[in-house]
């Protein structure tokens, strides 16, 4: 009987040290739980179906691993390609057609950040056509091999700002900047803020693999500031023409100048397009 509460006592305890994991891992969902006694005091009379709603909201589901059902010449490519030299999630390609489309055929100019092995700077070629042109960036030498007939791959650091600034003045403006370098919060910001203001008009960046934003070993500014982060409060800047302390001294560029932000499963996208005044009336 004593060995059984002793390993009872164990198991609990691992039960514990396990829930505390948990706890910390899914600490923005815990954050939505905050919400429910703050709603429950602002509307005690519906207490039960509030708990409820919660509950069917957050409630835990296990995702089936199931082929992608994507079907386009972006996700056919990647499929056909028997080079193994294209590394990327298939849930990407949906999202890759649906922002890219529209620059297909088209003198399009592009700029991915992490060349590796050149299979992506051959699957945008054939993508966006004979007219596109399209840029790497690799802090990898090897990587110069990738260059070829309207591929261009330039080494260096892409939190290299002088360097940034450089391509874009020689090989720029970009319509479309795609961020799938070094995946580190300190990368993938310094990358953002130095070439979004330089992306053209109608331009479309976008930053991949973002759920390193949650892995410890690519948080190397602090927790607060990983990319997803630094994305949530981009957020909020989309609606700064609204804070009242900004009614007379203007909004951020980044306000002024990004249409919309796209979130997808480890991707964020970003349309750059000069905004007006929102108009509101009554009719």
């Amino acid at each position: 009987m004593k060995n059984f509460f002793v390993y009872l006592s164990a198991f609990l305890i691992l039960i514990i040290l396990a829930l505390l994991i948990w706890i910390k891992k899914c600490n923005n969902e815990f954050q939505i739980v905050k919400l429910q006694p703050l709603l429950v005091k602002n509307y005690p009379n519906q207490k039960d179906e509030i708990k409820e709603i919660f509950n069917d909201f957050l409630k835990p589901e296990f995702l089936k691993s199931e082929p992608e059902e994507t079907k386009n010449e972006l996700y056919d490519f990647f499929l056909s390609n028997k080079n193994k030299d294209i590394d990327k999630w298939h849930n990407y390609f949906r999202a890759y057609y649906e922002h890219f489309k529209k620059f297909k055929d088209s003198a399009v100019n592009i700029l991915e950040i992490g060349v590796e092995r050149g299979g992506s700077l051959k699957m945008w070629k054939s993508f966006f056509g004979k007219d596109s042109k399209i840029f790497g960036i690799d802090i990898d030498p090897q990587c110069a091999k990738h260059s070829g007939k309207d591929i261009t791959v330039i080494i260096g650091d892409q939190t290299d700002i002088k360097l940034l600034k450089n391509v874009n003045s020689k090989y720029g403006p970009f319509d479309i900047i795609i961020d799938d370098g070094g995946h580190i919060a300190s990368l993938q910001i310094i990358s953002f803020i130095t070439l979004f203001p330089l992306l053209k008009e109608n331009g479309i960046y976008v930053c991949e693999d973002t759920h390193t934003s949650y892995w410890e070993g690519y948080k190397d500014i602090t927790n607060e500031y990983t990319f997803m982060n630094f994305s949530k409060y981009l957020v909020d800047l989309t609606n700064q023409v609204h804070f009242s302390d900004c009614k007379n001294i203007g909004v951020s560029f980044f306000s002024a100048n990004c249409e919309y932000m796209h979130f997808y499963d480890s991707m964020v996208f970003f349309k750059k397009k000069k905004r007006k005044t929102p108009a509101h009336e009554r009719r």
